[in-house]
């Protein structure tokens, strides 16, 4: 990722914040005028409650796409230079969130041989101890979390498709790359 998609993703998600602003700003105004409306007009009433509906559907929308941008760009060392990138990791490498990822990655190994599971338990037996030390680090009040590994932790866990630990049509090499980078951004600090 060079500095010009650095700078054009900066861009977008600044846009994204100002139309979720702006469609929940103007939705909010038409919930309130929707009952005057209505008083001079049943159709007018209906007419603005459905344009304030639209509004929240398209806060709804820049909301999530702006989430699904700051999850992507959380993965990219260098997108750490943008505030609400930095801010996002920061959000997932504090102890709270490295409990729940940790919790996640636990739940895991224990129900590793459970049938129904969505995760490849092959890879999961396979990569049995990088996970768990990935759940350990996590857990440690003396280990530093790079906001880098707990982005790419969170995305491992939560985008099936996408990721080697889900999708059987991936390589398992691939999982241990991915565990491996995560592992480096954990540091003993004593």
């Amino acid at each position: 990722m060079d500095a010009r998609v650095v700078e054009d993703a900066a861009v977008e998600l600044r846009r994204k914040r100002r139309r979720g602003f702006e469609a929940v700003g103007l939705g909010v105004a038409c919930g309130v005028l929707a009952p005057l409306g209505w008083l001079l007009s049943p159709t007018l009433g209906v007419a603005v409650a459905l344009g304030g509906a639209t509004q929240a559907v398209l806060a709804l929308w820049a909301f999530f796409s702006r989430r699904g941008q700051l999850e992507e760009l959380a993965l990219a060392p260098e997108a750490y230079v943008i505030p609400d990138v930095q801010a996002f990791g920061a959000r997932l490498a504090c102890p709270r969130e490295r409990e729940v990822l940790a919790q996640s990655i636990r739940s895991l190994l224990r129900d590793v041989l459970r049938p129904g599971n969505l995760y490849s338990p092959d890879r999961v037996l396979r990569y049995g101890r990088e996970l768990d030390a990935i759940a350990r680090d996590l857990l440690s009040p003396t280990v530093r979390v790079q906001p880098v590994a707990a982005a790419m932790c969170r995305w491992l866990l939560t985008h099936a498709a996408e990721s080697p630990l889900y999708n059987p049509r991936l390589p398992a090499e691939d999982l241990g790359s991915w565990l491996h980078r995560i592992l480096a951004g954990m540091i003993q600090t004593r």
